[in-house]
């Protein structure tokens, strides 16, 4: 028996710093777009962009500080590794005070 995947993302506004997120949706583009309104939650002046998502697996987000401005990034995984993920992408892309904003989270078939 095929099991249909699921999907999850992340979005953020840099201007704002809203950060929202969706899981267990049935595609990509319904992720994307749960996250994204979940982000902009009802404001007209925030306009949130996808940082990461994930096809039967885990996401989560950290922020860290790069050029005095703080700037959030996304990580996706398997289960149980998708915060570690992050952190790592923060430092990977040169960020200090690297933590995280939005833990983990699973969309699994």
């Amino acid at each position: 028996m095929k099991v249909p995947s699921k999907f999850g993302a992340l979005a953020f506004d840099a201007k704002s710093g809203h950060i929202g997120g969706a899981l267990n949706q049935n595609s990509k583009a319904e992720a994307q777009r749960a996250a994204i309104n979940q982000c902009n939650a009802g404001n007209k002046n925030i306009h949130c962009k996808v940082i990461s998502w994930v096809r039967n697996g885990c996401v989560a987000a950290a922020s860290g500080k790069l050029n005095k401005q703080t700037r959030v990034i996304g990580g996706s995984a398997e289960q149980g590794a998708a915060e570690q993920n992050a952190l790592s992408n923060c430092k990977n892309a040169g960020m200090t005070e690297c933590k995280i904003v939005m833990p983990e989270g699973c969309s699994l078939p």
